[in-house]
């Protein structure tokens, strides 16, 4: 509405058109639109299927070797209680034949060992508990266990480790941390011949530290060697044999204990290795003595 002064008087224009709104859609990119939805939509629910079908497969693969490996448990259990039984029995060749066949037994349980804990790993199960621990009995321990293995290989064990070093950890997963870093060197690093474990205080820290004379790591494999299934195709892994979970399987179990485990001397080639171990230090655990229960108590 437009107005219009005139001279008689004010006039009112009045215009209109009549519009008309018409929506046209493209027939090809309309049918190509929605057949590329239709296609991502399908491509997501074949792929979240698949990744299902994926974890359950994997639950089961761990279920069953957590099976296998607990009835496998009780047998070896049983074989090595009755041949270290008839080794005391035997003489000459015969308790020779025997020590082997623990020895081989041994080796097995700890494989087992290391199987269950990297399956439990998968599934979360990262609670450990931890109480004052005494060091030395636990190294001379894992010691004892790989010293038919070490004198077959040509190594020679040394131990420096103060009988009154104390560490906040559990006995167990201590034991298999150090068990695993003595097969480390009988497999990789027997050529040096010797092993090392030497421990003290720092900081609040117990350390500890497994060195071998072997040919060593390279720097760039100092984060390698840790991750499961990982073996080096260099010179200190020539002729060794295992899955590779070994150093994986002692870091986790270190972490889990609030420590670390790491490449401390990552030489090059003829200045051996050192890992070391860290872990919090503990004051020693006070031995309780049951007093009989009388009238005078």
């Amino acid at each position: 509405i437009l107005p219009h002064p005139g001279r008689f008087g004010l006039w009112q224009l009045v215009a209109w058109d009549q519009r008309r709104v018409r929506e046209h859609y493209d027939q090809a990119w309309l049918v190509g639109t929605v057949l590329l939805a239709g296609l991502t939509l399908g491509s997501g629910l074949f792929i979240s299927h698949r990744v299902r079908q994926a974890l359950r497969i994997a639950e089961q693969r761990v279920s069953f070797v957590n099976c296998v490996s607990h009835e496998l448990r009780t047998p070896l259990t049983n074989i090595l209680l009755n041949t270290d039984l008839a080794a005391e029995a035997a003489s000459g060749p015969v308790r020779k034949r025997l020590a082997l066949i623990a020895e081989e037994t041994r080796r097995l349980d700890r494989l087992i060992g290391n199987i269950l804990t990297f399956a439990r790993r998968d599934k979360g199960q990262e609670l450990i508990e931890t109480s004052p621990v005494n060091v030395r009995p636990l190294a001379e321990r894992a010691l004892e266990t790989a010293a038919a293995s070490l004198k077959r290989a040509g190594i020679t064990a040394r131990l420096s480790i103060p009988a009154d070093l104390w560490l906040k950890g559990n006995a167990d997963a201590v034991t298999q941390i150090l068990g695993n870093l003595i097969s480390n060197v009988e497999k990789y690093a027997a050529s040096g011949g010797r092993l090392e474990i030497r421990a003290g205080e720092e900081a609040g820290w117990v350390v500890i530290e497994v060195a071998d004379g072997g040919p060593g790591i390279a720097m760039e494999h100092s984060a390698r060697i840790f991750r499961p299934f990982e073996r080096l195709d260099v010179s200190t892994s020539a002729g060794g044999s295992g899955l590779g979970l070994g150093l994986a399987i002692a870091r986790d179990l270190a972490e889990r204990q609030g420590g670390s485990l790491k490449l401390r001397t990552p030489e090059g080639s003829g200045g051996g290795a050192t890992l070391t171990l860290r872990l919090p230090a503990a004051e020693p655990a006070i031995e309780m003595i049951p007093f009989p229960a009388s009238r005078a108590s």
